[in-house]
């Protein structure tokens, strides 16, 4: 079994609802508290992406708005497509405008955990972790205790998620041991088991990237796990929906996305970046997205184009696709 994984941020979900159903809408019309709103266009939009991906779907809003989350009886999420149940299981996660989604074939257990980095109380330790996990934390190095607190933490939370029943179940519970931990940082993954009062036992990875821990774990155990990246799209498709409309295209332009909290000068920062990298605005438009958010494209000069780029910290617009990363993740059962 192979298990997929992907990260989105909010600068990646785009400013409009086409993308969602028309229950999704609904539900997001509901949801006043501005963070609670980001988050869950974040959570949906990395699950629709990652299920895309993972049963090789259109990634255009009409296909991935007829993908839709519903919450089950234990409030995990279950995928549906065209109404019906998707042959997948997904557990999602996010933390600080970071969307986290693993995907795995229909019967498996999958869980996942996004979890910020930082000093946690010591109540919090003896409160919710096993007597094993806190010696753990007791053996670790002062410079990785922070760490390795949210790295249990994150593991446990995944496979509780993983048996469906999140942290309505005690927390000590399931027991967390990391393999050959040492304060990590970066993109490699490292390997974790949970094991359950119950006799289970969730294997999977563990990564740390800037102030971030991320966690999967499944059951049976993965052999591998892979990452849902990204393939530039074809522009055929658009250049027939243009053709059959009767509209003339010119030549293909480049420009950037903007968007974020709706406030007076909203736009002044990002033209103020571009200012002090000496980059002209060819043109701008602008516009109120509604929910507090704003919208819109920004081009500049084709020779400033990757210059603008850089300064802008801009990524690529591109239909996800899933792609392996020979020989990157090892089975857990595999000694190396």
């Amino acid at each position: 079994m192979h298990v997929y994984w992907l990260e989105q941020s909010d600068g990646d979900v785009p400013v409009g609802d086409v993308w969602l159903s028309e229950t999704e809408r609904a539900r997001l019309d509901g949801l006043h508290i501005p963070k609670r709103h980001a988050d869950w266009r974040l959570g949906r939009w990395t699950a629709k992406c990652a299920v895309s991906g993972y049963l090789n779907l259109p990634g255009d809003p009409e296909a991935l708005a007829a993908l839709e989350l519903r919450p089950e009886a234990s409030g995990a999420p279950q995928v549906f497509l065209h109404g019906e149940p998707a042959r997948v299981v997904l557990s999602l996660s996010h933390s600080g405008g970071t969307g986290f989604c693993a995907i795995g074939p229909q019967g498996a257990e999958v869980g996942c955990d996004l979890e910020r980095v930082e000093p946690r109380c010591p109540a919090f330790l003896a409160d919710y972790f096993t007597d094993e996990e806190r010696r753990l934390v007791a053996r670790t190095p002062a410079v990785g205790r922070d760490q390795m607190l949210t790295l249990l933490w994150s593991a446990k939370e995944s496979a509780l998620k993983a048996l469906r029943c999140g942290l309505r179940l005690d927390t000590r519970s399931v027991n967390a041991v990391p393999v050959g931990f040492l304060p990590a940082s970066g993109a490699e993954w490292h390997r974790v088991s949970v094991a359950h009062t119950g006799g289970r036992c969730f294997y999977g990875w563990w990564r740390q990237s800037q102030d971030f821990v991320y966690t999967i774990v499944a059951d049976p155990s993965p052999v591998r796990l892979l990452a849902v990246t990204f393939a530039s799209p074809s522009p055929v498709s658009g250049r027939r929906a243009a053709k059959a409309a009767g509209l003339k295209l010119s030549r293909m332009q480049t420009g950037f996305l903007i968007q974020g909290e709706d406030r007076p000068g909203a736009v002044t920062d990002t033209a103020a970046t571009l200012a002090e990298a000496n980059i002209d605005i060819t043109s701008v438009q602008v516009f109120c997205a509604g929910s507090g958010r704003y919208g819109g494209m920004l081009w500049v000069g084709s020779p400033d184009l990757r210059r603008a780029a850089r300064a802008l910290g801009a990524t690529s617009w591109q239909k996800p696709k899933l792609v392996s990363k020979p020989g990157a993740y090892p089975s857990p059962f595999d000694e190396t």
